[in-house]
């Protein structure tokens, strides 16, 4: 976003909460970067009675920092004569805040549902969108259906993440066998779900295609990996089931795999679904959130399914067991479809067009 927007003549200023990550990466690109600590506008967590007893304190913690970050913000968007303040999340406030105060342009880039994905409350989404200035980008349409279920088109907008450039596109007919699983190791992304599934296809089929696994496994996962390590040790799947940890060639584990499997149980967006697509791989989605929208956009763009989607472990073993006993060769047009709908929705060409012209929009619309 940053890039298509620099390249069409945007001047940005970058607020960052801290001094790690991405604030050093634009520091020593020459960006003008601000650090202010501020966090997310968002419920604490109340799942058990030492989360309720600190409830409160945490509540007015939160506020307390987001309320000092708006004040600096404030000041300092008022010295740059700011045009537009971009929240690039919905779960962050301060931009909101600082926009209302200084009666100027806000934009709130709506990343997630909150509940439904994230599990988190976000506070304020109504007021915020009742601002008079305020705009918003949803990565998906459900997305902006499920916050914004009134909005004025012209201040709201699907605009879809951007995934590759249109020449980064790319298929290959030479297939290895093996199904693939890309993600975090989190019950959310239906990483249990896929192996207890894949332990059925296991027991119901003479012939196996491998299924590799590529995700972090770190410190908040450890006790699922060990969890799904010991069901799949006591199971006829484990010589089947490869662990790769965290990769680097994510997009040429995607380029030659059987299928990539999406098991979340409700995503945002979907980004996995869209990479493998566009790396020229066979999908397999849970049919529900953005994976279903992705879905039926190629259905109302192409005309046919773009994938093959699942709803209960039952649908999954059926797939699973097709694709094993189908030659690859069968899923190629269905492959190039699904490509042709990341060339029309989901380019950064596209992307950079779409994101320049609501910027265009929102300085021509008059006070």
């Amino acid at each position: 976003m940053l890039s298509c927007i620099i390249d069409n003549g945007v001047e940005p200023i970058l607020v960052f909460p801290n001094t790690l990550g991405l604030a050093n990466y634009y520091r020593n690109k020459g960006m003008r970067i601000f650090v202010i600590p501020y966090t997310y506008n968002i419920r604490p967590n109340c799942d058990n009675f030492k989360d309720r007893l600190l409830f409160t304190y945490r509540y007015l913690k939160r506020k307390t920092i987001n309320k000092i970050a708006s004040n600096k913000l404030t000041r300092i968007a008022k010295e740059l004569d700011v045009d537009i303040i971009h929240s690039n999340t919905s779960a962050i406030d301060i931009g909101f805040n600082v926009a209302k105060k200084l009666d100027i342009k806000h934009i709130t880039h709506i990343r997630e549902y909150g509940e439904l994905d994230h599990w988190m409350h976000i506070y304020g989404m109504k007021r915020r969108f009742e601002y008079k200035w305020s705009y918003a980008i949803a990565i998906t349409k459900g997305i902006l259906e499920y916050r914004c279920p009134f909005g004025d088109v012209n201040r709201f907008k699907v605009i879809y993440n951007p995934i590759v450039s249109k020449n980064e596109i790319r298929y290959s007919k030479t297939k290895k066998d093996y199904f693939l699983y890309v993600g975090r190791i989190d019950e959310t992304k239906g990483i249990v779900d896929l192996i207890e599934t894949y332990i059925d296809y296991v027991k119901k089929n003479k012939d196996i295609i491998p299924l590799k696994i590529a995700g972090t496994i770190n410190g908040n996962c450890e006790k699922l990996y060990s969890r799904l390590t010991k069901i799949i040790k006591d199971s006829d799947a484990e010589p089947f089931i490869e662990w790769l940890g965290e990769r680097n060639d994510v997009a040429d584990l995607m380029y030659y795999a059987r299928a990539t499997i999406v098991p979340s149980f409700f995503e945002g967006f979907g980004r996995v679904l869209a990479e493998a697509m566009a790396n020229g791989c066979l999908t397999i989605g849970r049919d529900t959130g953005g994976t279903s929208e992705q879905f039926d956009n190629g259905v109302r763009m192409i005309g046919k399914e773009i994938g093959l989607r699942f709803r209960n472990r039952s649908e999954l073993v059926r797939h699973l067991i097709d694709v094993t006993h189908t030659s690859p060769e069968k899923y190629e047009n269905m492959i190039i479809s699904s490509q042709r709908t990341i060339d029309l929705l989901y380019t950064k060409e596209s992307y950079s067009e779409k994101i320049t012209q609501f910027y265009r929009e929102i300085m021509e619309s008059s006070k």
